[in-house]
């Protein structure tokens, strides 16, 4: 009996739309572009990844599937912008102890660590918020690795500027845990750029905060500060402290665009 491969799986991709990026952005982009290209005698470019594609040619094709609660609120709240690339999620207790670690079942207690984690491309540009709350109260034990960790983050962004070196930047960080003992449990990377690629590319232009990254800071760089301190079971205060703002290095100093508040003054929500 003949099989219709054709009609077997339906797939529907949805409707015809314009594209979301204006002719001017378009054209400011294939430019430059264009622009690095002729300095650098290149003639021709291959692009693979999603991000460079959807940056020149705007281009916006990805759709996992996966509708997550908190991307369909982002999408609900701004219903004018182009969302793609998106995730989010939310970790407690101890499985707060690790960078992004998979979400538990468990139901949340009055104590609990919490880290909201949200990761929204918003018209090819990645962005993120990523914070440190506490359900109901937190112990003293968390209540000073918290201050501790907000303190790096604010003293962090005060160091974000043009001409400073990454290197520099988390050395003056790293006194903060050091003084408090904590170094071992800060995380391999203090911060790190932002932009087109993705959440985490400072590995690839060599702009991340980290001891050995001689890289200066630019005017017109993105940049994202990130102190993270995980405190393993067993210890006082176990969990993951995080905070993430994103800031934009200007000629005469750092803009930070993140206007979700971080520390214990805001972040202990009723239980």
């Amino acid at each position: 009996m003949p099989v219709d491969l054709l009609n077997l799986i339906k797939r529907h991709n949805g409707e015809k739309t314009w594209a979301a990026y204006s002719s001017q952005e378009m054209d400011n982009r294939q430019t430059g572009v264009w622009g690095l290209m002729a300095a650098r005698d290149i003639g021709a470019c291959v692009f693979i990844s999603y991000h460079n594609i959807c940056y020149l040619t705007g281009f916006l094709y990805c759709y996992f599937g996966r509708k997550y609660t908190m991307v369909r609120e982002i999408v609900a709240s701004y219903p004018f912008v182009e969302l793609m690339h998106s995730w989010t999620w939310f970790q407690s207790g101890i499985n707060t102890d690790g960078a992004h670690n998979p979400v538990a079942n468990w139901l949340i207690r009055p104590g609990d660590i919490l880290n909201l984690n949200c990761f929204p491309m918003i018209f090819g540009y990645y962005t993120a918020l990523e914070r440190t709350l506490f359900c109901d109260h937190a112990s003293d034990q968390h209540l000073r690795l918290w201050e501790i960790n907000s303190q790096v983050d604010e003293r962090g962004l005060e160091l974000l500027s043009p001409s400073t070196r990454c290197q520099d930047i988390t050395a003056k960080l790293n006194e903060i845990c050091h003084a408090h003992d904590l170094l071992q449990y800060r995380s391999f990377v203090c911060g790190h750029s932002f932009g087109v690629f993705c959440h985490h590319y400072g590995r690839e232009t060599d702009v991340e905060l980290r001891e050995d990254v001689d890289t200066k800071l630019e005017s017109g760089m993105v940049i994202a500060m990130e102190p993270i301190i995980m405190i393993p079971e067993g210890q006082p205060g176990p969990g993951g402290y995080r905070e993430h703002d994103i800031l934009i290095i200007s000629e005469h100093g750092a803009e930070n665009i993140t206007t979700f508040p971080f520390g214990p003054a805001h972040n202990i929500i009723p239980a």
